[in-house]
C-alpha cells in the first residue's frame, strides 16, 4: 500500500512537470506579430485648452493653439509562433502577461509632402513644401513619425501671415506604389 502510494506520488510529479513553457512576455511563443497594412490617412482638429473651438466654422486660431492628430487607417492580421515542445520541469512558469503584440508595418513610407493652398509666409509660397513646419510636442517631425508609427499629434512651429486662410494637404506616399491624400478645411489663423 505505501509503495503504490510512492508510486503514485511519484508519477504524478512527473505528469505536472511535462509543462508547455511560455514566456509571453519576452518575444516566446505567445507573441503575436501584427501585419499592419495602411489604407488611409484621416485627420482631427483641435484647439488646445479650448474644447468648443471647431474648424468648420473659420473661428480664428492662434497658431500654437492648434493641433492636428493625423492617423493612418489601416487593416491588421495576426500571426503567432508554433508553441515549443513539451519540457521537463519540476516548476512550471507562471507569468502575469499578456501576449506581447508587435506591429509590423507592411508598406513603408517614402515620400510626404504637405502644402498650403496660400502663401505661408514670404519665404514659403503657396505649393511650397512645408511639412518641416509641423511637428510633435517631443520635437519628431511628420516623416520620423510616420515611418515607423500609425499615428501622431502635431503643431506648427511657427506662425503663418497675420490674419491669412489655410488649407493644408498632406501627400503620403508608400514603397507599395500606394498614395493618399488628406485636405484640413480651410483655417484662419489669428
Amino acid at each position: 500500500m505505501g509503495v503504490r502510494v510512492i508510486i503514485y506520488f511519484i508519477v504524478s510529479i512527473i505528469l505536472l512537470s511535462c509543462t508547455k513553457e511560455y514566456d509571453d512576455c519576452s518575444g516566446g511563443a505567445g507573441t503575436y506579430y501584427s501585419n499592419v497594412h495602411v489604407l488611409g490617412i484621416d485627420y482631427e482638429l483641435y484647439k488646445r485648452l479650448d474644447h468648443d473651438w471647431e474648424a468648420n466654422t473659420m473661428q480664428p486660431i492662434e497658431y500654437d493653439y492648434l493641433r492636428i492628430g493625423l492617423f493612418c487607417e489601416y487593416e491588421y492580421y495576426y500571426s503567432h509562433r508554433v508553441s515549443p515542445p513539451i519540457q521537463f520541469s519540476f516548476i512550471s512558469s507562471a507569468y502575469a502577461c499578456s501576449p506581447v503584440q508587435v506591429p509590423v508595418l507592411v508598406n513603408k513610407l517614402t515620400n510626404l509632402k504637405v502644402v498650403s493652398n496660400n502663401d505661408y509666409n514670404d519665404s514659403l509660397p503657396a505649393g511650397h513644401d512645408i511639412q518641416s513646419l509641423f511637428i510633435t510636442t517631443s520635437g519628431q517631425t511628420l516623416y520620423n513619425v510616420f515611418s515607423n508609427e500609425l499615428h501622431g499629434e502635431f503643431g506648427l512651429r511657427f506662425p503663418p501671415v497675420k490674419d491669412s486662410i489655410h488649407q493644408f494637404k498632406f501627400e503620403f506616399e508608400y514603397d507599395d506604389t500606394l498614395s493618399f491624400t488628406t485636405e484640413l478645411p480651410a483655417l484662419l489663423f489669428e
